[in-house]
């Protein structure tokens, strides 16, 4: 059988995909994601600006999935950002592709119409092979970073110190921040996220510059600023800057949907809510703000982080992943409420009814 052409009919016009994209990128990503990346590419050829919310309207789902999706090809050097001068994202690129390391020895045969027509039953079997290898390593990618224990550096590695250009100019500029000579204890932070943590030079420079934008001007404030990056797997500048960024995106919906107008960044105590929320519940966002909406109506302008937690704790004993087991749980719920409220004279029922209706 010939080779087949592709053509338009009537003109029409059509977006351009990489075929790097296509032949490195696209048979190892979820298809959903590969959805959006597609019409980031349309958006692209259109000059038309959106909003994230634009595109889960477009694709019945939630920003969450967008955002996720996004965050993919982020990391598969695929997409990027451009930001302004607050470190706020302003746009998304499209990177140009380098072929994948992973598949680029792989040959690449001509289509074969017949050979797909005359595909046999045992073949599956070995796509069920490599579906199960790729979930085992996605199982192993998502096992929580263990955190090294931080030992007291010895006084050879502190004499060393001198000699390490690295860690040196990281010194200068931390003294620069902090307005200050750096204590030992500083410098014994720095010695653990170099040495233990194993942070590169760049994303040492970034941590300081990052903690020293919101006021962490103290080596183990920075420090533990450092273990959260750790668990996050952050290994390079790019990786933080552009996570963080789509993380920023999740606080300003929290501090909006709990009626918090005057500042948009979390104080210490509010991160670690919502750190444990993430990384120790791993609750979705979609969860996060959902509870936070129910929170500010139940205490309008009142609501606080330990009153959120609360709401999703009790989520989490129920079994709650997702907005359709809120909806069972709100369910459940209201049926044993309404046996509770069997017995009660008509004008209680009635009282019970209407402050659910409100409620």
């Amino acid at each position: 059988m010939g080779g087949l052409n592709v053509s338009t009919e009537n003109g029409e016009t059509f977006s351009s995909i990489s075929n790097i994209f296509i032949d490195d990128f696209m048979a190892e990503a979820n298809g959903d994601f590969v959805k959006v990346y597609i019409y980031l590419v349309r958006m692209f050829h259109s000059g038309k600006s959106f909003q994230i919310s634009d595109l889960a309207d477009h694709f019945n789902c939630t920003d969450n999935d967008i955002l996720r999706a996004i965050k993919y090809w982020v990391r598969a050097d695929v997409l990027g950002f451009t930001y302004d001068g607050s470190d706020n994202v302003t746009g998304i690129i499209l990177k140009e592709l380098k072929a994948n390391p992973k598949i680029k020895n792989k040959r690449r045969k001509n289509i074969d119409i017949t050979a797909i027509m005359s595909v046999k039953d045992d073949d599956n079997e070995s796509v069920s092979d490599v579906a199960e290898e790729e979930a085992e390593e996605d199982s192993l990618d998502q096992q929580p970073r263990v955190v090294p224990s931080k030992t007291k550096a010895t006084k050879a590695r502190i004499e060393a110190v001198n000699y390490d250009e690295n860690l040196q100019e990281i010194l200068s500029q931390a003294e620069a921040y902090f307005d200050r000579t750096p204590t030992q204890r500083d410098i014994d932070a720095f010695i653990y996220i170099q040495d233990d943590l194993k942070f590169s030079f760049e994303l040492m420079e970034y941590l300081l510059e990052y903690c020293a934008d919101r006021k962490k001007m103290t080596g183990s404030a920075i420090e533990k600023e450092a273990i959260e990056w750790f668990k996050r797997g952050y290994t390079t500048r790019e990786q933080a800057r552009e996570d963080i960024a789509l993380y920023r995106d999740l606080y300003v919906k929290i501090m909006k949907n709990l009626g918090i107008s005057n500042r948009i960044v979390p104080t210490p105590s509010e991160q670690k809510y919502i750190n444990k929320w993430i990384y120790d519940d791993k609750h979705t966002d979609e969860i996060i703000v959902e509870a936070c909406k129910r929170a500010n109506l139940a205490k309008p302008n009142a609501a606080t982080f330990p009153y959120v937690n609360g709401i999703l704790d009790s989520w989490k004993k129920m079994g709650v992943h997702t907005a359709g087991d809120i909806a069972k749980a709100d369910e459940a719920r209201y049926y044993t409420k309404k046996d509770d409220t069997k017995g009660k004279g008509k004008n209680d029922e009635l009282s019970e009814v209407v402050r659910k209706l409100m409620g």
